[in-house]
């Protein structure tokens, strides 16, 4: 070997060595950076959140950059009528905050259980029990309405406890406090007051939740439910400490708009920010390659024209099976028919309410109501009871019975009449005086009376069974003393000479 040949393979061990090195350099710094990489556990995540939260920014930024400037406006409009308005006001910001912090802490928590759920909710619940404490405390003041407006949009929040359609639940919320912002306007309509502007800014705030819901969780609200970052403990722990800890600066003017039903302005809403798409990994760019090319192999036999069906195999038709010959068309391409369920209907909270001269009663199950009557021009409208007892005093105009079930009522004296519709079961006792009753599509009704009203009272019935009116006998000492008679159902019709006639068949 001489001199030149040896140089050339010293050079090329040396190139060697100097690569091998600079590969062993590689393999060290790579297998250090996947060992110091870690998937962050539920305690850090916790930890972060309470960082986040520690101050105005929010996780769910949206929702929180929707509605607090609306709630900042109502409570400056509640600030300019006074008591008690301003608390319900504070109390609407508190529940914005809570709930906020809520929506974040859900988007790294997987779905929890009813009994869990209410333990995270349990902040947000008193909120709004206190809101229509206020609202109790003050009926019959001169801001009823008023808090009547912010009592029941309130329970519009309640939308992160309804699955499939919280809009639905929202929009009927809204219509309930509308109805007492229209008396708001009435009672307002020829003075300078600045209750309708607070009542319009609390609405405001709910249309805005109803966009935002919209926007972000139509179908209910969102749960970690794929990958949960933080446990039920770390949930808790954060609501418990973070609660109440944002407050609204009503000197700062935001720059987000949005327009509600009740506004003029003419800016459109800012929508949330799209949410985060990750670039495609280098495995899923390989896994699109087979995709790719069967794609393109379809479309190669597409472009075969006349020869494409060259390829197709032919049936012959005695391999067909038997049934597929002789069923008729009309049976076979009849359409499959998808039954539905029936939706699980939501049971609506009981209502006891004076509404002008108007005294609603509805919704009772299983209950017994004293209602005391002040004026002789009042109503009393009773609806959807269930094994409920309402006993009325004094003496009023009129009373309705709407579609109660196993249900008594007991009033003192009527001065137009009584109506009983659609019910079934019910019991319905007159103490004193009342000079009509009329019963209509109700399936067993038993009417007492009283002797002072045996003589003066008309009962009528229509698509009426099983009515039984209980009266004192005629000499009796006491009321105790009844007699029990039915009131018929079958009618004969006859004709006699050209004429027609009907009369009551009494014999059974």
């Amino acid at each position: 070997m001489n001199s030149t040949t040896l140089d050339s393979f010293n050079g090329l061990l040396t190139r060697l060595e100097a690569a091998t090195v600079h590969l062993e350099k590689l393999s060290t710094s790579r297998a250090t950076s996947i060992t110091t990489s870690h998937t962050p556990s539920t305690s850090e995540v916790a930890t972060d959140i309470k960082a986040e939260s520690s101050g105005a920014p929010f996780a769910d930024s949206a929702y929180y950059t929707l509605l607090s400037p609306l709630a900042s406006t109502f409570l400056s409009s509640a600030r300019d009528i006074g008591s008690p308005l301003v608390e319900q006001a504070e109390l609407v910001v508190q529940l914005i905050s809570q709930q906020a912090r809520f929506i974040q802490v859900a988007s790294k928590l997987k779905a929890p259980s009813a009994s869990d759920l209410q333990k995270l909710l349990a902040s947000q619940i008193q909120t709004m029990s206190q809101i229509a404490d206020i609202n109790s405390s003050n009926r019959g003041k001169p801001l009823s309405n008023d808090l009547f407006v912010v009592a029941e949009g309130i329970n519009s929040f309640g939308w992160i406890t309804i699955e499939k359609s919280p809009m639905a639940f929202i929009s009927e919320m809204k219509d309930s406090a509308q109805f007492y912002l229209n008396r708001v306007l009435k009672d307002s309509k020829d003075s300078t007051s600045a209750r309708p502007d607070a009542a319009k800014a609390f609405l405001a705030i709910i249309d805005a939740l109803a966009q935002h819901v919209k926007l972000a969780h139509l179908t209910g609200l969102k749960w970690n439910i794929s990958k949960p970052e933080i446990s039920l403990d770390d949930a808790l722990n954060i609501l418990s400490q973070t609660d109440n800890t944002v407050s609204l600066d009503l000197e700062t003017n935001s720059t987000h708009t949005f327009v509600s039903e009740n506004s003029s302005s003419n800016t459109s809403a800012i929508p949330p920010p799209p949410p985060f798409i990750p670039p495609p990994s280098i495995d899923s760019a390989h896994q699109s390659a087979p995709q790719q090319s069967a794609v393109s192999q379809l479309f190669k036999e597409i472009n075969q024209g006349v020869g494409i069906s060259s390829s197709l195999k032919k049936v012959d038709k005695s391999t067909k099976p038997l049934e597929t010959q002789n069923k008729p068309l009309a049976k076979r391409n009849s359409p499959t028919v998808a039954i539905k369920s029936n939706p699980i209907s939501s049971k609506k909270p009981p209502k006891i309410l004076l509404s002008g001269s108007k005294w609603l009663i509805e919704n009772i199950d299983n209950d017994q109501v004293n209602i005391d009557i002040t004026e002789i021009n009042q109503v009393v409208y009773i609806y959807n009871c269930n094994s409920a007892v309402i006993s009325i005093t004094g003496k009023f105009n009129t009373l309705t019975m709407d579609k109660c079930l196993k249900s008594g009522l007991v009033f003192d004296s009527i001065v137009s009449g009584c109506d009983i519709i659609n019910c079934k079961s019910v019991q319905i006792q007159a103490k004193h005086l009342v000079p009509l009753i009329n019963v209509d599509k109700t399936d067993g009704a038993q009417i007492f009376l009283s002797s002072e009203n045996v003589d003066s009272i008309e009962i009528f019935t229509a698509k009426s069974s099983e009515i039984n009116v209980c009266y004192p006998k005629k000499d009796a000492q006491d009321d105790l003393d009844t007699v029990e008679s039915f009131i018929p159902e079958q009618m004969i019709t006859s004709f006699n000479n050209g004429s027609i006639s009907t009369c009551i068949r009494q014999e059974f």
